[in-house]
């Protein structure tokens, strides 16, 4: 039989071994079998809690891949070589179990099987094994893998300094090497241990990443936290609760369940706050106005900042920031956008960001570079109806950061897209520090200065009480309604 998928063929196991899927393993079930989704550099990242089954759906998917393609070579990284080790052994166990699978390890057979690797029926290259596992820490030359799993690279004994950081990320880089060239694809799986972790690092790179926290819909403060269990089954209210009780601190709550990378001292802006949507904004045009529906969020303003920058090599970044608003004052970080070129090249990004979610007028920061560019971007946007307004931030960054963030991130009012999750803005909102006055922040600050020149409105609640002339509503604004992205 060959006509089967990754997640028929995780149910079948799960069924032969008498246990329940839970919806959520579904979901990694299924972005493992998307072919068409491994990022830029043929990498893909799947960040899960602790206690999901991390191993057992890795075992499962290396156990799969062989069935479906029995010639693949693979290469497994532990922490360490009695983990890798087990690995080989958890994905013999399903080998030989599998109706699926059965065929490519029987007793009898002369195929050799060690501890740290294996060759199963059908294999095609007798100098490189089927599967082979080693710790991350030990010495691998030679041989080639058509896929190197990283599998929990990343635990508090190899993370926890500088020196060990870099010496993880020297022993990655020579794995990679071993890669069949062009073709070669990486898989690293796990959970956050560090703020400085290596998972963001690649993904940075053009991986593509899966985040699978816990629990969704995050409601109150640590150790308090509430919200939507992804495996309610296992993982209860009770449990949640417990678990957060007996954590060592808040950063090992919310790096290894949350999946939020979080340094042993508490941020000054709490990230856990931050709530996250994947829709897209979706404008429709009647009655001579932009009525745009995602959800329950009715928006009526948006705005966009660019924080201009020639080169990022002095450590600055030139980021575009475009935020919604709606009558309750919540804020939509929807996009924080690195351009990059000469001042022209820059000019038609911003162009381009404003077609297409419709600003009516960028604004730009006149401090720098940002003198010479609003007459360039006014030819560019010439006869597109956009306007461009030259704005000076008078306040010091740091202080403009917090009086931007602070209060709406406390009542809970900041959404972000999950395309500003994955961007350098989620590390600069976790990492920001008010006492150092060169972080690289551009992206918060874009996005803070974009908030700032939001109105402030009535809520909605007291305009549908008719206490309000509703003809007060400002002309020309258009209604965006969002939904909370759920992974």
């Amino acid at each position: 039989m060959t006509d089967f998928d990754f997640p028929l063929y995780a149910a079948v196991w799960y069924h032969q071994s008498g246990w329940e899927i839970p919806e959520v393993h579904f979901k990694i079930f299924e972005y493992l079998e998307d072919e068409e989704n491994w990022g830029k550099n043929k990498t893909k990242i799947v960040l899960l809690w602790r206690g999901i089954g991390k191993s057992t759906i890795t075992d499962l998917w290396v156990a799969y891949k062989l069935t479906k393609n029995p010639a693949l070579r693979f290469l497994i990284m532990s922490a360490d070589g009695e983990t890798a080790k087990k690995s080989t052994q958890d994905i013999l166990q399903v080998l030989r179990r599998h109706p699926f699978s059965q065929h490519l390890i029987k007793a009898g057979r002369d195929l050799e099987v060690r501890k740290d690797s294996f060759f199963v029926a059908g294999h095609v290259d007798n100098r490189n094994s089927s599967v082979k596992a080693k710790g991350i820490l030990s010495n691998v030359t030679g041989g080639r893998a058509d896929y190197i799993i990283f599998d929990d690279i990343e635990v508090p004994k190899n993370s926890g300094t500088a020196h060990k950081r870099e010496e993880l990320r020297r022993r990655v880089s020579e794995a990679n090497n071993l890669l069949v060239p062009e073709v070669g694809r990486r898989l690293f799986i796990g959970t956050y241990h560090d703020p400085e972790s290596i998972y963001d690092e690649v993904a940075q790179n053009g991986a593509s990443k899966l985040r699978v926290p816990l629990i969704t819909n995050i409601k109150g403060d640590y150790p308090y936290m509430e919200g939507d269990s992804q495996w309610p089954e296992r993982f209860s209210n009770q449990w949640i609760l417990e678990k957060q009780l007996s954590c060592h601190s808040k950063s090992e709550w919310l790096s290894q369940y949350l999946l939020i990378p979080a340094s042993t001292s508490d941020s000054v802006l709490d990230v856990a706050r931050i709530k996250m949507y994947d829709k897209e904004v979706d404008f429709v045009s009647a009655n001579n106005s932009y009525h745009v529906t995602i959800g329950e969020h009715v928006i009526r303003s948006v705005s966009c900042f660019w924080d201009p920058a020639i080169s990022s090599a002095r450590g600055d970044d030139s980021v575009v920031a475009v935020v919604f608003s709606d009558d309750d004052n919540n804020y939509f970080i929807h996009r924080t956008i690195a351009v990059v070129g000469d001042t022209d090249d820059q000019c038609k990004a911003v162009k381009r960001i404003a077609l297409e979610f419709n600003i009516p007028i960028v604004n730009i920061e006149m401090n720098g570079i940002g003198a010479m560019l609003p007459p360039m971007l006014i030819k560019h946007l010439e006869g597109t109806g956009i306007g461009v307004n030259s704005a000076f931030n008078r306040e010091a960054k740091n202080d403009r950061i917090i009086k931007a963030f602070e209060t709406p991130l406390y009542a809970g009012r900041i959404h972000a897209h999950a395309s500003v999750i994955n961007s350098p803005f989620f590390h600069q909102i976790r990492d920001f520090n008010p006492s150092v006055t060169k972080a690289r922040d551009d992206f918060i600050d874009a996005a803070a200065s974009a908030i700032l020149r939001e109105p402030i409105r009535i809520a909605a609640s007291v305009l549908a009480m008719g206490s309000i002339n509703k003809a007060w509503m400002s002309q020309g604004t258009f209604e965006l309604e969002m939904d909370e992205l759920v992974f």
